[in-house]
């Protein structure tokens, strides 16, 4: 895999690796798809590789336990998530009905998983992606965990929201801040793209690995990334009524609007730097009001579609959206 941008952070943890000293538990923090995921998931396998690189962060690629992380299949990585649960459905227990999460069967059985004897007889590496979507339950069981750790034990917990995650549970773990990363660092991951869809994949990244590699990954990914273009283009000069009826389709698919919403940051970032002064106060009032609904419909369970209405009803007071 290949780590890209918050050098920062990778030199961090090469050092701790190499000088023997790493913390029992760490925090990743930032913006989704900047890293985070990857970088815990390559310190793990470093870790178990039987031949690591001393320099880099690299693991051989070639031995029996580089063939395991790889796969996700090698038995001293214990990975969790929403998308990637431990518990069996009887064991799940939480969160609510119909909110995604994780709940305290997933942490019980992550517990029982870091509790046995390393398989590989190194260390037991468990990676817990979306840390603030813990059950209560959950946070309370992780918390003793983290406070009676194993020897052989290392927690990366990753979050792109640092201030819902418990307090007692940040306190115990080396906080590591994860932030966006250049286009010129990107650049790499692009070789090969055309110039004209380089630009577009890189502005509509903006700063996010995750999102690039997943452009060139994912082919569905890709044709509704381009789709949307075409669409979001045409939306954006729009009048309320072709809103609003965006608002209906919001609706029912859910995701449209902070596609919408990001693409509009986009474009607006991009005008910022050659405006005109009365254009980019605008424009800026127009960033704002965006930053606030991405905000909500991420972070609260707001009707969505009252939150798009809202928006596209204050964007009608500020004129014709960022060209």
């Amino acid at each position: 895999m290949m780590l890209v941008g918050n050098e920062r952070n990778q030199q961090y943890l090469l050092r701790a690796m190499n000088a023997g000293v790493l913390a029992h538990a760490y925090l990743l923090s930032g913006p989704a798809s900047v890293g985070k995921r990857t970088l815990a998931l390559a310190v793990a396998g470093r870790l178990l590789c039987e031949s690591p690189n001393i320099k880099r962060l690299d693991a051989c690629g070639a031995c029996r336990a580089c063939e395991l992380a790889r796969a996700g299949t090698h038995p001293d990585i214990v990975f969790l998530s929403r998308e990637s649960r431990l518990a069996t459905d009887a064991e799940k227990r939480g969160p609510p009905a119909g909110r995604a999460g994780i709940g305290i069967g997933d942490i019980h059985e992550l517990r029982e998983r870091v509790s046995r004897t390393p398989w590989s007889g190194k260390r037991i590496i468990a990676v817990i992606d979306g840390v603030e979507a813990l059950s209560p339950d959950a946070k309370t069981a992780l918390l003793k965990t983290l406070e009676e750790p194993g020897a052989n034990v290392i927690f990366f917990l990753i979050t792109d929201a640092a201030g819902a995650v418990l307090p007692t549970i940040r306190s115990r773990a080396v906080p590591l801040h994860f932030a966006f990363v250049s286009d010129a660092e990107l650049a790499p991951l692009l070789a090969g793209v055309s110039v004209a869809w380089q630009k577009e994949y890189l502005a509509f990244a903006n700063g996010r690995p995750g999102v690039i590699v997943r452009m060139l990954n994912d082919g569905a990914f890709r044709a509704s990334f381009r789709e949307d273009r075409e669409r979001f283009e045409t939306l954006r000069h729009a009048g309320l009524a072709e809103h609003f009826a965006f608002s209906d389709r919001e609706a029912k698919e859910p995701g449209r609007l902070e596609a919408y919403l990001s693409f509009l940051l986009e474009r607006g970032h991009a005008a910022l730097p050659t405006a005109p002064p009365g254009e980019r106060e605008r424009i800026g009032a127009i960033l704002r009001s965006a930053l606030r609904t991405l905000a909500l419909v991420r972070g609260t369970t707001v009707n969505r579609r009252l939150a798009a209405d809202s928006f596209f009803f204050e964007l009608s007071g500020l004129s014709a959206p960022p060209r």
